[in-house]
């Protein structure tokens, strides 16, 4: 089963990367096509621009309740990459750990607080996109912020839900740095999923959590939030 899973897990990684792959190219010999501009002239103010414009959301800021919830996801996404190293390592090669540099204890903490941080920012974002509804979405894609904001909460629920699942296994060696896990760990408790019984919930969280990953990998070429990554 462990070389089965393997196995799987490496074939959907390179599929979806070849895919994305594939279409950044496209995307960057189109942007070719336009006029030849020195991206390379003034370092200094271009490295202070990404750092406050992209780093510390300045101009989102401007509007307090938007530059929050764009915190929350942007940063929550840059930390919870350990998250996604972690779970397409130990995916692929069996026994692999970010322990040695912390992944049971503070990296661990880290994951958790922005798991629940960006799911905030996701709610956010909603009730801002469909209650609030300032007058620039008016004209804005809707369904295309819908279907990204949807995969980022189930990158978020899958990843909790994982390590939930591994906590109420019992011998987590996390589990005392992980309160949203923790807490999420009574709840499965409450319906019986101890020890063994949870193992197969804690694989179902396992896939949601990599083909979340994986299909906002792949969306996200088409999307119009492929502009954040343009812009830097």
């Amino acid at each position: 089963m462990t070389l089965v899973k393997s196995v799987a897990v490496l074939a959907v990684l390179l599929a979806a990367v070849a895919y994305f792959a594939v279409r950044a190219r496209r995307l960057y010999r189109m942007l070719r096509l336009g006029p030849n501009e020195n991206r390379f002239d003034h370092i200094p103010e271009r490295i202070r621009g990404v750092l406050s414009y992209v780093g510390l959301h300045t101009r989102m800021f401007r509007n307090l309740y938007s530059g929050i919830l764009h915190f929350f996801i942007f940063w929550g996404f840059v930390v919870l990459l350990t998250a996604i190293i972690q779970a397409f390592g130990e995916g692929i090669i069996p026994g692999f750990s970010l322990a040695p540099i912390g992944g049971n204890t503070w990296i661990a903490s880290l994951q958790d607080l922005f798991g629940v941080l960006v799911l905030a920012g996701v709610l956010m974002a909603l009730i801002n996109r469909l209650i609030i509804r300032p007058r620039q979405f008016h004209e804005s894609n809707e369904v295309d912020a819908l279907i990204i904001l949807g995969l980022i909460a189930t990158i978020m629920v899958g990843m909790l839900g994982q390590n939930a699942a591994r906590i109420v296994q019992g011998g987590d060696p996390s589990a005392s740095w992980r309160p949203a896990s923790s807490a999420i760990a009574r709840l499965f408790e409450g319906v019986g999923w101890r020890g063994t019984a949870a193992v197969p919930a804690h694989e179902a969280f396992y896939w949601v959590h990599i083909l979340a990953v994986l299909a906002f990998l792949v969306y996200i070429p088409s999307s119009k939030h492929l502009h954040i990554i343009v812009a830097i």
